[in-house]
């Protein structure tokens, strides 16, 4: 099999039965029946994103995030008012009622991804501020935003931090984190949809002495992308988005 499109940055763990390991250099086994694959080709480095992982299915597999909540290992998996699984923890002694108001941090990418002609800064850009836009929205109903620390008041910091797409029909797919992996078919195997999922990590402080007082981390996914000629744009991600910046909401009322 060739042409097998693929790339990494910091891989995370792969399931040992189905995954295969990416080098930096694009060449790699299968562990199954130990076919070579090579000619790989970088399509796309680019967004999204918390852990790297296919679910946020237990809370030891450190390995599979990012790194931007830091501490993992007391996290524990939840379902959300819409049924999706989160990953999420809440400090055990959180006063409710103390906090009124909140600061919200933009959008971030942790880390940064890379861009080229199909993921481009502007769109990039377009996606985060749109992120920071509806979840600022969901947040004010509850709260009053602010950008001054205080002792009523949080501060909620969000991440796209990891990006897994599959190929339809296909066993073989990749997890990386920040980075958007295609996998293309060789011509006998014709052309698949490209299935983008998405994650985001988000952890909200108090705002004075920047403890921890919620933990979360999200999978969404995004609107497929029909070839590896189309830019992903906002357009493509603004359901998973607007159900992210609501579930933001839905997490920070745990401070009422």
């Amino acid at each position: 099999m060739q042409h097998i499109v693929a790339a990494s940055i910091n891989c995370a763990e792969f399931n040992q039965n189905d995954m295969v390991n990416i080098n930096t250099d694009l060449s790699y086994k299968p562990r199954r029946n130990g076919m070579r694959i090579s000619k790989a080709m970088v399509l796309v480095s680019a967004i999204l994103l918390g852990a790297c992982a296919s679910t946020p299915q237990t809370s030891s597999n450190t390995a599979m995030y990012s790194g931007f909540l830091g501490n993992y290992s007391d996290m524990k998996t939840v379902m959300d008012s819409e049924k999706n699984e989160v990953l999420r923890w809440v400090k055990p002694d959180l006063v409710k009622g103390k906090y009124s108001k909140l600061i919200i941090k933009p959008v971030t990418y942790y880390p940064y991804p890379k861009t080229n002609e199909q993921i481009t800064q502007a769109n990039l850009d377009k996606i985060a501020s749109y992120l920071t836009e509806r979840v600022k929205l969901e947040l004010g109903k509850n709260f009053v935003l602010t950008d001054k620390p205080g002792s009523d008041t949080a501060e909620v910091s969000v991440a796209i931090t990891g990006v897994e797409t599959s190929l339809e029909g296909l066993k073989i797919y990749e997890v990386t984190p920040v980075t958007l992996v295609y996998a293309g078919a060789t011509a006998a195997l014709g052309k698949r949809d490209k299935v983008v999922a998405v994650y985001v990590e988000g952890i909200t402080k108090d705002s004075l002495s920047g403890e921890p007082l919620v933990k979360a981390v999200r999978k969404g996914t995004g609107e497929k992308l029909p070839d590896d000629k189309q830019q992903l744009q906002v357009e493509n991600l603004k359901t998973v988005l607007d159900s992210w910046a609501k579930g933001t909401g839905t997490l920070a009322a745990q401070l009422k």
